[in-house]
């Protein structure tokens, strides 16, 4: 038989601890109010705990794109992390895995709307060359902001026990969606020569509409999770809207509409800096490598995805530079009409190299 009186003194040791950490921050030992699905269960929340999961799955299959960005390899991590503090946090319902849960949302939503404008506004050639100061200030104006609010939400999530703010978080991360809206939205319209570029070839239009598929289901996902949270505790709203499921829905399509926000990126990113990228189907290529050929779903997306604007899970690779192939299909020819050159391939493959990596570094200067 267990004593007792042992297991008395060590929850009052226990409760001791906690309230030792409580004075240092609001995350020990306690508990949320969770969401909407608490209304129906509590306790865990199955649905928003099992659909946390298809976070992490986003994450890994970000990192299985061909690229060359190490950030971007950051932005996926964190997916993969918020995945898994999620699950915790719903099952849970301990503050410390919501911290978490929310930090590995809104740094990388931040980050990713930094890196998006510093793309778009620079290196698209919206503003001309002799506008170096306005880019100067541009960029950092908007690190500046993006940086403000990463650390206002992150204060407010440590020492928010008696002052948080009532839909901080939800207003805080609704900022990069609205962002990435106007870019999709707004900005083709402002500027005819961004626009110009979404369509100057196959992949630039295929990647422009995976763009803006992800912000019409990120943003889709995120009107319909606020509305149906705040409605969900006043009066008896709850009881109806609890059933929507809302906050499992808002796991699903977030974390796929940014996905291909981010993969926009990519692709954008490396397209400026003359890397060459490519698409290709996901679902597709994951069944080839696994021997399923012979698969029923296999088969179903040979004759689905004949339309590339159909593909679900795009990928990307990185083919070789545009401007590489050029410059060294010139330079043997060159080479070829000159008489006592030799023909080093793998000599002028370095000379060609070296002059585009100062070219493009001269560029983003």
């Amino acid at each position: 038989m267990p004593d007792i009186s042992s297991c008395e003194a060590m929850s009052s040791k226990f409760d001791t601890c906690c309230a030792a950490l409580e004075e240092l921050s609001c995350l020990a030992c306690t508990y949320t109010n969770g969401f909407c699905e608490t209304k129906m269960n509590y306790g865990p929340e199955y649905a928003n705990s099992i659909t946390a999961l298809f976070i992490t799955a986003m994450g890994l299959y970000q990192l299985s794109w061909d690229h060359n960005h190490i950030l971007v390899r950051f932005l996926s991590s964190c997916f993969i992390i918020n995945g898994i503090a999620s699950f915790v946090n719903h099952w849970t319902s301990l503050t410390i895995w919501s911290f978490l849960d929310g930090v590995t949302m809104y740094v990388p939503a931040y980050l990713l709307f930094g890196f998006m404008v510093e793309n778009i506004y620079v290196h698209t050639k919206l503003a001309e060359r002799s506008d170096r100061e306005q880019k100067t200030w541009v960029k950092a104006i908007c690190w500046i902001f993006n940086s403000i609010m990463i650390f206002f939400l992150m204060y407010n999530d440590l020492m928010g026990c008696t002052w948080d703010i009532n839909g901080l978080f939800e207003i805080g991360f609704a900022i990069p969606v609205v962002g990435f809206a106007i870019i999709g939205f707004v900005i083709p319209y402002m500027f005819p020569k961004f626009h110009a570029a979404t369509k100057k070839d196959r992949n630039a239009e295929l990647a422009w509409k995976f763009y803006l598929r992800g912000v019409i289901i990120s943003v889709i996902g995120a009107l319909f999770w606020i509305c149906t949270e705040t409605i969900c505790f006043i009066g008896n709203y709850g009881d109806y809207v609890k059933y929507l499921y809302a906050h499992a829905i808002w796991h699903i399509t977030l974390a796929y509409g940014l996905s291909l926000i981010v993969l926009y990126f990519v692709y954008l990113d490396n397209d400026n800096n003359n890397h060459n990228m490519e698409f290709y189907d996901g679902l597709l290529y994951w069944l080839e490598q696994s021997n399923l050929k012979n698969f029923v779903l296999y088969n179903l997306l040979c004759r689905c995805n004949r339309n590339e604007n159909q593909i679900i899970f795009p990928l990307i690779r990185l083919v070789q530079s545009i401007e590489y192939r050029k410059t060294l299909d010139f330079l043997r020819q060159t080479k070829s009409t000159l008489p006592n050159t030799s023909n080093n391939a793998s000599n002028d493959e370095h000379v060609v190299q070296s002059t585009i990596e100062l070219n493009v570094s001269s560029d983003h200067n």
